[in-house]
C-alpha cells in the first residue's frame, strides 16, 4: 500500500464496529500488540491508546495509519509516545 492509498483509505463499518467492541473490552493499562504489525499500544484512558513500541518499517507505518483511522472513527485517539520507541 502506498502513501496515496493510505491517505484515501477508510475503515469499513465492520472494522469500526469491531474497534468499538474491542476498545470497550480492554482495561486501561492493558497492552495491544496486533500480531505481525510491528507496533504495540497501551490503553491510557477511556479515549486513547499510546504507542509503546514501533518498528521502523513501511508496513508498520501503514498498519499504524490504518489503526489510527479506524479508532478515530469511534473517537479514540492513538497518541505518539514522547522519546524513542
Amino acid at each position: 500500500m502506498n502513501e496515496r492509498d493510505l491517505e484515501n483509505w477508510k475503515p469499513c463499518e465492520e472494522a469500526i464496529e469491531w474497534a468499538q467492541r474491542f476498545f470497550d473490552g480492554v482495561a486501561i493499562g492493558d497492552i495491544w500488540a496486533p500480531e505481525g504489525s510491528g507496533v504495540s499500544y497501551v490503553k491510557t484512558s477511556d479515549h486513547a491508546w499510546t504507542i509503546l513500541r514501533m518498528v521502523e518499517h513501511p508496513m508498520t507505518t501503514a498498519y499504524h495509519t490504518m489503526f489510527k483511522k479506524t479508532f478515530a472513527a469511534i473517537d479514540v485517539e492513538i497518541l505518539e509516545k514522547s522519546g524513542p520507541y
